[in-house]
């Protein structure tokens, strides 16, 4: 089948990440699943106890039926395409900043009201001795692979191969040609599989002087996943010359129906990000940002909360004020390069296009600001035909109530289908100024 096929490719090329075994321990929940306590991307191979299905036969013929669970393993990886190429990093400068004032020797709150992305990035630096800080919460379900459905996958499992006879199968009930040829049965499973991601992230910039700035992102991250099966015999269209089916299901057999799931809790990957403002800002041109986001493997890769090995992401932006209707525009483009930026060491090149737009009201006191990108992601090295190219639209509110209360909503919308993709990325957060 196409979807299989694809899954199967897609999850192949990381397997040597993945240590295969038996089922953890695990215990039964309210709703049917079994709570598993081992690693998420093991969990959907652990179905059936991890070693496959074993049926019944007949009364006729009699023999230990059992189906190999290859293609489960081969899905130990598939969950892993959650973190393919990394969560995006959040725009620091979208959150509450804070300024030293020598006279008081203390940080003092500020605000800008102008970032409403917290995808894109401009190119203004935080400035000398100024501290941003910001606090935000995400959450987005999977729930599509390339287009097709994750609760509607389909995986066959294939007949262990009785006495090493290769290609020529068994047969029984009559002559080569008009008799059942059982080894060519399958066991077809109907799998639901269910991935959810909430991050809390903090986020924070620091200018070093007015043109070089240090910042951080810090995601905690809880995922959870869940995969229940519906097992059914396909039977060879051969089947036709045997009186009895010779698997079924019952007795001694394994129960058709297996449903497991986990929830692990851990810190993301820290993403250390050094940004540099080219020339002296201009009010009225273009500002330019060179840059490099260094991102540490401080999550698990297992539980689907990290990438393997260091990533190094350089980064140049460009971004202009402009005054527009009462308000102010800022349009803003990103392009960069990422190294080791995947599973498999994958080089990506992405970009964002587009602007946010604010004024204010009440006499100045509240502003408003909204934003709009555009964002796209291209795998130029390791390519593995699954979310090779991937194209988002990014749209941003960010109020200032009584110059003391920020709060900004973000929702990040996919394009096209390639990959594993959340129907939309939520993004929330709010500042307290006191």
């Amino acid at each position: 089948m196409p979807y299989c096929r694809s899954i199967r490719t897609a999850v192949a090329a990381g397997s040597s990440l993945i240590a295969i075994g038996l089922a953890s321990p695990s215990t039964i929940a309210q709703d049917g699943f079994t709570n598993f306590s081992g690693n998420l991307t093991d969990i959907v191979s652990s179905l059936y106890g991890g070693d496959g299905i074993t049926l019944r036969g007949s009364e006729v013929f009699s023999h230990a039926a059992h189906f190999t669970n290859g293609s489960l393993e081969q899905f130990n990886n598939l969950s892993l395409s959650v973190r393919d190429l990394s969560f995006p990093v959040l725009n620091p400068h979208i959150g509450v900043q804070f300024k030293y004032d020598a006279v008081l020797d203390e940080f003092v709150p500020t605000s800008d009201a102008f970032s409403a992305s917290a995808f894109a990035f401009d190119a203004e630096t935080v400035g000398d001795g100024e501290f941003h800080l910001g606090l935000a919460y995400s959450v987005r379900n999977f729930n599509e692979l390339s287009g097709n459905p994750l609760s509607d996958i389909t995986v066959d499992l294939r007949h262990m191969d009785l006495g090493d006879d290769g290609s020529d199968f068994p047969c029984l009930g009559g002559p080569v040609g008009a008799c059942y040829a059982f080894e060519k049965d399958v066991i077809r499973l109907s799998i639901d599989l269910s991935i959810r991601e909430e991050m809390f992230a903090a986020t924070g910039a620091y200018g070093l002087s007015d043109k070089f700035d240090v910042s951080f992102f810090l995601p905690l991250l809880r995922t959870e996943m869940s995969v229940s099966s519906v097992a059914t015999v396909v039977e060879n269209p051969t089947r036709q010359f045997s009186p009895d089916s010779l698997h079924l299901f019952g007795g001694d057999s394994d129960d058709p129906v297996d449903a497991l799931q986990a929830t692990k809790t851990g810190i993301g990957d820290t993403v250390l990000r050094l940004s540099y403002s080219i020339g002296e800002p201009q009010e009225k041109g273009w500002n330019v940002n060179v840059g490099a986001d260094a991102r540490l493997p401080t999550g698990q890769v297992n539980n689907l909360q990290g990438l393997p090995r260091i990533g190094v992401r350089p980064r140049l932006i460009a971004s202009r004020n402009i005054d527009v209707i009462g308000g102010i525009f800022r349009p803003h483009l990103n392009v960069a390069y990422g190294f080791n930026a995947g599973l498999n060491a994958e080089q990506i090149f992405d970009y964002a296009i587009g602007g946010s737009y604010a004024f204010n009201w009440s006499e100045a006191q509240n502003t408003v600001a909204v934003s709009v990108d555009f964002l796209g992601k291209h795998v130029t090295h390791n390519k593995d035909q699954m979310g090779d190219n991937q194209f988002d639209v990014s749209l941003g509110l960010k109020m200032r109530l009584l110059q003391s209360l920020n709060v900004y909503y973000n929702i990040l919308l996919p394009l096209n289908k390639s990959g594993l993709r959340p129907a939309a990325q939520h993004v929330f957060g709010f500042q307290m100024q006191f």
